[in-house]
């Protein structure tokens, strides 16, 4: 680790650059479990259907996918 600057106003300067810093990741992180949660509803979404032409064309015996 670095040594701290001495002077208040540098020591600020740092603890706002890494604020900005986490506060970017942050952000990205959130745009991210966004994305991934939606995926997730589309591949649900896609798997229903799927479950339902298979009993629609193949009768319930065929129901044991995963």
């Amino acid at each position: 680790m670095p040594d701290l600057p001495q002077d208040v106003a540098a020591l600020q300067a740092l603890l706002l650059k890494e604020r900005a810093a986490h506060l970017q990741t942050d952000q990205a992180l959130q745009r991210e479990q966004a994305a991934h949660a939606k995926t997730r509803r589309e591949r649900d979404g896609f798997k229903l259907a799927l479950q339902e032409f298979i009993r629609r064309y193949f009768g319930r015996s065929s129901e044991k996918i995963d």
